[in-house]
């Protein structure tokens, strides 16, 4: 997919003003008439617009030719060094770049349209985002488009079904994908010095049907297809080599009511992952029986094909109208359906661990609430050849937690954080990890009830235990961001 619509955007958490919601999830304001419209204008500041790790990209130099540039001591003459297996190597000259900050702005209008009926609810909208940074070296603009659909309907008074989808062209990888934190700076080309091309699409579709069978049991069946696609493409180990990918899922359980504020459910998904690149992932070194070191290779993006079966049991339980509690407890089977017989690390063609989904929420007052869940399931990773193997996927334990807090009638703030911790294997040996820590603050002021100020912060982190050859930190990044701005609705 060459040029399609340079896009990008910042997935901010926790940066939208609270409305109080009126029924069928909208605010008081779109609920007075079928169509409204948005608008966001800020400044901000952003002290590591490339999420360059801590300790730099490290680039080697290159002559006119293409070839790498050898260093050499005072004499003129080539400087080697021992590897960890003492032989000699070159030492080529290299270039360290550190994190660049920028100021900016950001315009992001949005329109929706809602039509309710006593037995549907149909809603359109579209999100149009700008960002420009005032000192980024490279593309200083960035641009983002989210289109969103979504149809409830109910047939009869036991039976409901809904429709959704959300088709977005954008350009910062967490805009599209939540699979991917960053360009790795060793996998980038050489002698690149800025992130590359991450223009990307994601199609989200998914489709449901709901039936109550009798007083205390209903069904509930499920599809969605999503599909990723990355123009960073054409050499090997590209974004799109590991990334690129259809994913099917069915979603199956029953519920059933035990108690007025209780309902127990019993579960089960299925889940294919299909890889779709044509870009090879690259080559593995390893060493043979004699010791001596050998290349495998090329890796083809479908090797990390899977399919998943999660069962679970479950509960949501209301302790009270303003205390809810949900909980799904089960177990995970995958199994890699692509993985070459003569792969050099031998890697299991199957793997299982537990899974698990629990919330809770508490409304303690008038417009304001808190919530606080975990999440413990394997999922799909940017990261695919590591030294010492192939990362197939990542098992991720996800603890998150907001808090919206309406102070007066006119001010409001929330905080919404973050913390994952992912594990990388090849279903063989343990890879690496990563810890992400995400946190978002924002306070609002409702100027009337057509304007609004607001003033926040995001702040991430990623900690991550891969290396390169010299120790460095080649993946591991932190990040601040804030803003000022005004938020309008009509």
């Amino acid at each position: 997919m060459k040029k399609i619509v340079s896009a990008a955007g910042m997935a901010a958490l926790g940066v939208v003003g609270l409305h109080a919601a009126a029924g069928d999830g909208l605010t008081r304001m779109e609920s007075s008439k079928p169509w409204s419209l948005k608008a966001n204008l800020r400044g901000f500041y952003d002290d590591n617009v490339f999420t360059t790790p801590r300790d730099g990209f490290r680039s080697v130099f290159s002559d006119a030719d293409g070839n790498n540039v050898q260093t050499k001591d005072a004499q003129g003459n080539p400087i080697f060094k021992k590897d960890s297996d003492g032989n000699q190597v070159p030492v080529y000259e290299t270039q360290t770049t550190k994190a660049v900050s920028s100021y900016g702005l950001e315009v992001r209008p949005s329109a929706n349209f809602n039509l309710v009926t006593d037995q549907s609810h149909l809603s359109l909208g579209y999100e149009y985002g700008y960002r420009w940074y005032e000192d980024r070296p490279g593309r200083s603009a960035d641009q983002s488009h989210i289109f969103n659909f979504s149809l409830t309907h109910d047939i009869d008074s036991k039976t409901s079904f809904s429709l959704a989808n959300t088709f977005t062209l954008a350009q910062e990888p967490e805009v599209v994908d939540s699979a991917t934190f960053r360009k790795a700076a060793s996998e980038s080309a050489q002698g690149a010095t800025f992130r590359n091309n991450l223009d990307a699409v994601s199609n989200l579709a998914s489709v449901s049907l709901n039936r109550q069978l009798n007083e205390t049991l209903s069904a509930h069946l499920g599809y969605s297809f999503d599909l990723y696609e990355y123009d960073d493409d054409g050499y090997s180990g590209s974004f799109s080599s590991r990334l690129d990918r259809n994913k099917h899922q069915i979603n199956l359980h029953l519920a059933a009511q035990i108690a007025e504020p209780t309902t127990a459910l019993l579960g089960y998904q299925f889940k294919n992952v299909e890889f779709t690149s044509r870009d090879d992932l690259g080559f593995l070194n390893y060493y043979d029986s004699d010791g001596l070191q050998q290349t495998y290779g090329p890796i083809d993006a479908n090797s990390r094909n899977s399919d998943t079966h999660v069962v679970f049991v479950g509960a949501d339980h209301s302790f009270s109208p303003m205390l809810r509690a949900s909980a799904r407890l089960g177990a995970q089977f995958v199994s890699y359906n692509k993985l070459p017989n003569d792969h050099p690390y031998d890697p299991d063609d199957s793997q299982s661990n537990p899974y698990a989904d629990i919330n809770a929420s508490f409304d303690y007052a008038e417009g304001s609430s808190v919530s606080l869940g975990v999440r413990h399931e394997r999922n799909q990773t940017d990261l695919a050849l590591i030294t010492g193997g192939q990362a197939l996927d990542q098992e991720s334990t996800s603890i998150y937690a907001s808090v919206n807090h309406r102070i007066t009638s006119k001010i409001s703030a929330s905080a919404v954080g973050l913390y994952s911790m992912n594990r990388f294997d090849d279903s063989a040996q343990d890879l690496g990890d990563d810890d992400f820590l995400s946190l978002g603050l924002n306070a609002n002021y409702m100027i009337n009830q057509y304007l609004s100020a607001e003033l926040g912060y995001n702040f991430d982190d990623l900690d991550s235990s891969l290396r390169d050859e010299d120790g460095n930190d080649i993946r591991g990044f932190s990040r601040n961001r804030v803003y000022l701005g005004l938020r309008a609705i009509y």
